[in-house]
């Protein structure tokens, strides 16, 4: 026995739509989230190089979220010169950025980390020092997830409620 297939209506096209968007901004979130943490695990390999740091500045914004670490080195490598204004691979959090500033003054000699197949690629810190811990891991996480299970929930909703039988209103009090 064969399945009628029968349109959407205009409401769960639109339930549709509103889920796959959604799935889509937690999925590229995700891969995101899960190329930092790669790329994390590659700096491991990373050459430890001099360095010297040319920028070292906290701007102190009225928040928190808007204050911002402002740092470039200058590195040799493969007989070639380099700059980098990346401080980190994870985005530290807002003391780790001021005592980042107040770490390395202007002229100072430093260790950068390089990556050898990409040597534009640099950072003073590559956090192989911190154990990517469990929670952090599910704080960064939770995010991508809630807009995945969103979406998710969002089409199977959308679906099922087109798999019920429209029922036809009849209008009664009027003759024929």
């Amino acid at each position: 026995m064969r399945a009628k297939i029968q349109a959407l209506s205009p409401g769960g096209v639109v339930g549709v739509l509103f889920g796959c968007a959604g799935m889509t901004i937690g999925g590229l979130w995700s891969y995101a989230g899960i190329q930092l943490l790669r790329e994390g695990a590659a700096a491991r390999a990373w050459v430890p190089t001099p360095c010297t740091v040319v920028t070292s500045r906290f701007a102190e914004g009225p928040s928190e979220k808007t204050s911002y670490l402002e740092f470039s080195f200058s590195y040799h490598f493969g007989g070639k010169e380099f700059v980098s204004q990346r401080y980190s691979i994870l985005s530290p959090s807002y003391e780790s950025r001021r005592a980042a500033a107040r770490a390395h003054q202007v002229g100072e000699s430093a260790t950068c980390f390089v990556d050898p197949a990409d040597p534009k690629q640099a950072v003073i810190d590559r956090e192989v020092d911190r154990e990517v811990n469990f929670w952090d891991w599910l704080k960064r996480m939770a995010g991508p997830a809630w807009f995945l299970v969103l979406g998710m929930g969002v089409v199977v909703l959308a679906l099922r409620s087109e798999r019920q039988p429209r029922r036809r209103v009849r209008m009664t009090g009027h003759r024929t």
